[in-house]
């Protein structure tokens, strides 16, 4: 009896193994806002200041936000990507706005960055997984807030 629980669960194992991973969403968050430039810009602001970015770069077409991670996610961050020479990490958010006739494209992406002691700044992608759904989450008030009639 055990010896056939055994093989079975062999088998099962064998069986999940080679079935076809499933596909995960990667790379850039895309959305189409109802909204000029201006007003995307605004809401954007609007959601990630109070969060504590500030704005490292502004374009007419690309707005770059950051901040310092702290607490236990700065010093887990700062213990994985860099050394005890690094700067503290920094998560940094990049937004390319993209003027569609009466809408706007918002494309947005983020990463985690260390920059090491001789200059070498170590970034890691959080375009994926749980982290891409929170742009994305981001991304769904931002254009609410801006298509919001005045």
């Amino acid at each position: 009896m055990l010896k056939k629980f055994t093989c079975f669960a062999f088998m099962l194992l064998i069986c999940c193994a080679l079935l076809p991973a499933k596909e995960k969403a990667k790379g850039p968050v895309t959305i189409s806002v109802g909204a000029p430039v201006d007003k995307v810009k605004a809401a954007l602001v609007a959601r990630l200041a109070p969060k504590g970015f500030t704005i490292e770069s502004e374009t007419d077409h690309q707005l770059v936000f950051s901040r310092e991670v702290d607490g236990a996610n700065g010093v887990l961050a700062q213990a994985l990507m860099g050394n005890a020479y690094s700067e503290k990490p920094r998560h940094v958010a990049y937004f390319t706005l993209v003027k569609d006739g009466d809408n706007t494209t918002v494309i947005g992406r983020h990463e985690m960055t260390v920059r090491m002691a001789q200059g070498k700044v170590n970034r890691v992608s959080l375009d994926e997984g749980k982290a891409r759904k929170d742009m994305a989450d981001m991304l769904a008030e931002v254009k609410a807030a801006a298509e919001k009639p005045e």
